[in-house]
């Protein structure tokens, strides 16, 4: 072969001839150095925007960023501007939105890279609104009269208003501090904000462009300084106005608790290792509770927790659809709510109850004349068994399974006892009574379970007390005195017996104590029986209520004349007296309401206890258990969690204890269908803001509407369940169809959940039901330390201007604060501490321009730039 047919090769790792060149040229060349500028700028510009907002605040910089992404965009067309624009929206909504990113590898558990991946893909996608903006903008500006002062301002805020996005925010967000540009938010909404400062940013752009080609200024160049100058005019007169009439409106004083709790997930790694999670939620409840008993010392009107603040350790107890009392007569049955309600009488046939027994709601029962056992059912008595007519019952007693942590709730199962006149003993199966043969001799007028046995029940009677084997009928009478038993109550030491004449035996685990007669009863009429809360003997006579201590020695309390008393065992009782009057006992004080009886004749009380409902608050509670008693001494964990221990299950995840304040809370709202599968979706579960009053009745509830995707509920998750296998991480919540205001002593209180007063549309719909003050509950601690928190607080501060109502913001971890309709800042937190504080806002009834007509303004926008583009069309093929 010949060598001159041999090609030489270049050494190894020498460039070919020229592609350094090449490559220098190209680096040089004018295209070059236009599109690094072009992107330089653009990046340049985004980051400006970025820094106007919170944690910088940097907001004089909004004057300039979007200026320079014009100055980036200046000599290009198509999608080369597009995507110059594109690339500046993208940078502020990175470094604006870059706290996703914890979100994400936090608590969605990814890994850096693909989380970094998301928040880079979202940032772009939020950013197409500004791309389209610039790129509309500058087409209609090149191809018509119209100048960019009105283009780009026009385009900007139409997109951005439409462009859907799952954290709606607005330039002119960034503005916030500046109240005399900001009030005309209440004619226009935060788009006028916006729409101002692109106008603002584009004069100066021209400005900058008829400097540098020394060409005189145009007539529409200028035009956005009347437009700025105005709105500053009436911000000045506007702001003055506001601030007169909040000091002359009627004030609310509200209380918020901001607790510095995050999500049990993270707050888990500040505990011990395997820490019991039930031990964490009960340390969590008793922060809200020390901090809320401190703030009661300034009388506010209302309390104000965080969105699902009160997360109770597995279960609460609440009254749903039956009443707090029965009041029984010999024709009539009367249901009755603490709190002063009174329900619709039922009348009863010439069968009457003699005696009735509740554990709680769908288990209350009553037996009486003619062999008849009554079931309680909303609040009617409904017939569920009839035993032979000679006999009259006239005593019932229930004995409840325990198992699997359900006692207390509507899923034990109970056994019903009754017995009556001659002795007789039944027990209730199905819709019939099951006769106990026994011997016993006399009618026994006490029934009662014990711990001996399912099937073991006390009875006594006139000079006779026995232990019956309610299967066999074997009896084993007990060693005491001749007595006319007559009650008997269950408390934590056992069942205690009370004789006509005040004799009291006590029947615990080892053999029966008397107590005696206590001599302060003497000469006194005993006419009821109850135990005050589970731990204390409550007694009732024609002189008053007494308590009997461990060692027999009676306390007065009060409410002389009494004729019956019942008590639902944890705290709460109802006492008639005499006079025809029905009062409430709390704790050991006098509730400051009554009810008036129309017949106290041979009438007896039944209180009907709160039931135990697991995981959540049932949506449609009436009233939750409030705790009388103390809360445990405040110091660092687990002292007084450990010290709280004992306390019963239904003071321990009572919200409202160691205070007594109207109180608004986040909770989970929804029913457990079934107990062995709670995330099943088959429980209708609710982010819901629960409104107490002082005494635990709601005075209503909210659901929250606007559910965030993927965390609180998965799109199409209910048409396919399996979508929740896939991401388990995501709740499984419904959105609420209910009312977004609730009325609180005369007033109208409209509440917003988590991001809901981002959407200014929803914040509208709750000022048109009335809503008089904005009360927002929310849960920031998904995003940590970073900027979110500051943000949120931003971008919904402009709701109050908007609608000019003051907006009270109670969160987790921070940001919470009061932003009164001004737009002015009266209280704010920070997000490292817990922190509390007692506000005054005024109640507001005056709809604003924007709440009538204002919303329509980016419409109108989105019609000009419309009109815009066909005349920009219609001009370019005029020219052509």
């Amino acid at each position: 072969m010949s060598n001159k047919n041999i090609k030489k090769k270049a050494p190894t790792g020498v460039p070919e001839p020229g592609r350094q060149e090449r490559a220098a040229a190209w680096l040089k060349s004018p295209a070059t150095m236009a599109l690094a500028r072009d992107l330089g700028l653009a990046l340049l510009g985004g980051t400006l925007i970025a820094l106007a907002f919170p944690h910088f605040d940097l907001w004089f910089l909004a004057w300039l960023g979007p200026a320079l992404i014009l100055a980036a965009t200046r000599e290009r067309r198509g999608w080369s501007l597009f995507r110059v624009a594109l690339l500046g929206g993208a940078t502020a909504n990175l470094i604006g939105f870059f706290w996703m990113n914890h979100l994400l590898t936090v608590f969605g558990h990814l890994p850096s890279l693909p989380s970094l991946l998301i928040v880079a893909a979202g940032a772009t996608y939020q950013a197409i609104s500004i791309g389209a903006a610039y790129t509309a903008a500058y087409y209609v500006s090149r191809r018509s009269s119209i100048s960019l002062v009105w283009t780009l301002p026009v385009f900007y805020t139409a997109f951005e208003y439409f462009h859907p996005i799952l954290f709606p925010w607005y330039l002119g967000n960034c503005q916030y501090q500046q109240l005399w540009l900001t009030q005309v938010a209440d004619l226009v909404g935060i788009s006028g904000v916006t729409f101002l400062v692109l106008q603002g940013n584009a004069a100066l752009y021209l400005l900058y462009e008829h400097l540098r080609k020394r060409q005189a200024l145009t007539l529409q160049a200028l035009g956005p300084g009347v437009t700025i100058a105005a709105a500053l005019v009436y911000g000045v007169v506007r702001l003055a106005a506001i601030d007169q009439e909040d000091s002359e409106a009627k004030q609310l004083k509200v209380a918020v608790v901001e607790p510095e709790i995050g999500i049990l997930e993270e707050q888990r790694k500040l505990f011990p290792p395997d820490e019991n999670p039930v031990d964490i939620l009960r340390w969590n409840l008793l922060h809200h509770q020390w901090q809320s008993a401190e703030l009661e010392q300034q009388r506010p009107d209302l309390l104000m927790w965080p969105e699902s603040s009160f997360f109770p350790a597995l279960s609460v107890h609440a009254h749903r659809t039956e009443p707090d009392f029965l009041a029984i007569t010999a024709s009539t049955l009367r249901g009755l709510e603490f709190g002063g309600a009174s329900r619709t009488s039922q009348q009863l046939d010439a069968a009457t109850p003699a005696a009735c027994i509740s554990t709680g709601e769908e288990r209350t029962w009553c037996a009486g004349a003619e062999g008849t056992v009554w079931k309680m059912s909303g609040s009617d008595l409904v017939m569920v068994a009839k035993g032979p007519e000679e006999i009259d019952w006239r005593t019932v007693a229930v004995q409840c399974s325990a198992d699997n942590g359900l006692e207390g709730t509507s899923f034990q199962q109970c056994t019903v006892f009754v017995s009556g006149s001659g002795g007789t003993v039944g027990v209730l199966e199905e819709n019939s009574v099951r006769m106990v043969q026994t011997d016993l001799p006399k009618s026994l007028t006490i029934a009662a379970s014990l711990s001996l046995g399912d099937d073991m029940l006390l009875v006594a009677g006139a000079g006779l007390a026995a232990v019956v084997n309610t299967r066999d009928g074997a009896l084993q009478e007990l060693d005491l005195p001749e007595a006319a038993w007559r009650w008997a109550v269950s408390t934590t030491r056992g069942v205690t017996l009370v004789a006509a004449d005040g004799l009291m035996a006590e029947l615990g685990s080892q053999s029966p104590t008397q107590h005696g007669r206590p001599e302060a009863l003497r000469g006194q009429r005993l006419v009821g029986v109850s135990t005050l809360d589970g731990e204390r003997v409550l007694l009732a006579t024609n002189k008053g209520l007494y308590t009997v201590g461990d060692d027999g020695t009676l306390q007065y309390l009060a409410l002389p004349g009494a004729v019956s008393v019942a008590c639902d065992g944890i705290g709460l009782c109802a006492c008639a007296t005499e006079h025809g009057t029905l009062k409430f006992l709390h704790g050991y004080n006098i509730a400051p309401f009554e009810l008036e009886l129309e017949d106290t004749t041979n009438l007896f009380l039944t209180a009907i206890p709160p039931t135990r409902y697991l995981w959540w608050v049932p949506p449609d509670a009436r009233r939750l258990h409030t705790s009388h008693r103390p809360l445990p001494a405040q110091g660092p964990y687990p002292g007084p969690v450990l010290a709280d221990s004992l306390t019963p299950s239904a003071d321990a995840n009572s919200p409202q204890r160691g205070f007594r304040l109207p109180l608004l809370f986040g909770a989970i709202g929804g029913l457990l269908v079934d107990p062995d599968d709670p995330g099943g979706l088959q429980n209708h579960r609710y982010n819901s803001a629960f409104l107490l009053d002082e005494w635990g009745v709601v005075k209503g509830r909210y659901d929250k509407q606007y559910l965030l995707a993927f965390g609180e509920y998965i799109p199409g998750g209910e048409t396919f369940p399996w979508l929740y296998d896939l991401i388990p991480e995501s709740g499984a919540f419904r959105a609420g169809p209910n009312t977004m205001t609730l009325d609180y002593q005369g007033n109208r209180l409209g509440i917003l959940i988590c991001y809901e007063d981002l959407i200014s549309s929803h914040t509208r719909s709750v000022v048109n039901q009335g809503a008089q003050v904005l009360l927002n509950l929310t849960n920031d601690a998904w995003f940590g330390k970073t900027k979110e928190p500051d943000q949120h607080f931003v971008l919904a501060s402009f709701r109050a201007i908007e609608y000019r109502r003051a907006l009270v913001r109670a969160t987790s971890t921070g940001v919470s604060g009061v932003i009164l309709p001004s737009g002015r800042i009266s209280a704010r937190t920070g997000i490292q501490d817990p922190e509390s504080f007692v506000q005054s806002v005024p109640l507001r009834d005056e709809p604003t321009v924007y709440a009538r007509f204002g919303y329509l303004f980016p419409w109108v926008l989105l019609l000009a730039g419309a009109l815009f583009v066909l005349q920009a069309r219609r001009r370019r093929e005029s020219a052509a």
